[in-house]
């Protein structure tokens, strides 16, 4: 047989029991949903200063095109761009204008190949790769040559080789240094 309970304990277990079912329901439901609307109102927020910081950008895009045909023009008055030419005529254009600065130097050209063409930003470049054997002189003057070039040629990469020990101990002078660069040229239009 069961004990019967007071009803004081009856009505403290009813509501012990009514709380635990709203604690449950708060924390299974509203609480969950309650989350749910702040989460996404932080990412309307963030998407939204996004938004905002894209049209600002686009905004800008027409000021900055203008810009940028400016600089092209400023480029190509200020003879920076080569006249538009084969990427075999440029690299013969960039060898004319280095075997100068090399040969004076006591240096020679041992090869130049065009390695790359490729579009950027609007305009067309083309990289060409130059080996050259001399001293430090011939890197020197070759290098000064680049820089004082028109139309424009841009140092790219380099990268300088010294010959093995055995061959600088002689008493011929400073080792023969060989320096691959890799030169790059700008002509108007995308590449094809």
């Amino acid at each position: 047989m069961m004990a019967r309970l007071p009803p004081a304990a009856r009505r403290a277990i009813a509501l012990g029991v009514l709380v635990l079912l709203v604690a449950a329901g708060w924390l299974l439901v509203a609480q969950p949903l309650i989350d749910l609307s702040a989460s996404r109102l932080a990412e309307i927020g963030a998407l939204s200063e996004r938004l905002a910081l894209q049209r600002a950008i686009i905004a800008r895009a027409p000021v900055l095109q203008r810009r940028a045909a400016a600089d092209r023009g400023a480029l190509d008055a200020t003879g920076g761009l080569w006249k538009p030419t084969g990427a075999a005529e440029l690299a013969a254009g960039m060898q004319e204008r280095l075997r100068p600065a090399i040969s004076g130097t006591g240096g020679r050209l041992r090869s130049t190949a065009v390695v790359a063409e490729a579009e950027d930003h609007g305009l067309r470049r083309v990289t060409v790769h130059f080996s050259i054997e001399g001293s430090l002189q011939t890197i020197q003057a070759t290098l000064a040559a680049t820089e004082a070039a028109r139309p424009a040629m841009f140092v790219l990469a380099t990268t300088i080789h010294a010959a093995p020990v055995n061959a600088m101990m002689g008493p011929a002078g400073p080792p023969p240094l060989t320096m691959e660069m890799d030169i790059g040229g700008f002509m108007p239009g995308p590449a094809t």
